[in-house]
């Protein structure tokens, strides 16, 4: 089984950004189950807006020409975004700001990526490259 990286200090950062991204959005976010391959269900009046994937880089957006995430989690998020007749977010908070984009804004490549620092085949994989600069700041 593989092992689970998230700490406490990971989930207290995502409620943070949780809380933030509801003032900013004006909607509520549910913290989905692992099965959905997505961190929250954005709804309004009860109606599903928008799901989210959440990602905390601890460094400056422009510190990389690109942000990355695994196409897995675009394909999941994407086709459950469709069967729900709305879209699919990717939420990036960096040291300098939290910033999204549509999961369907088409990268910039797709290539073989993802972490080397923990020693876990794992962690590298199908990645989507999207500019930073065409992501949009949320705060």
């Amino acid at each position: 089984m593989r092992p689970m990286y998230e700490n406490e200090d990971d989930r207290n950062a995502e409620e943070l950004a949780r809380a933030k991204l509801e003032q900013a959005w004006r909607c509520e976010l549910t913290k989905l189950p692992m099965r959905y391959h997505c961190d929250w269900a954005a709804t309004r009046d009860g109606i599903v807006v928008g799901l989210v994937e959440y990602k905390r880089r601890k460094f400056e957006k422009d510190r990389y020409d690109t942000t990355i995430l695994f196409a897995e989690k675009v394909r999941n998020t994407s086709i459950l975004a469709g069967a729900c007749n709305c879209f699919g977010y990717y939420v990036v908070e960096f040291d300098d700001g939290m910033f999204y984009l549509e999961m369907d804004d088409p990268p910039s490549k797709i290539a073989i990526g993802g972490r080397k620092d923990r020693g876990d085949p794992q962690d590298i994989g199908i990645v989507y490259h999207w500019p930073t600069n065409r992501l949009k700041q949320i705060m």
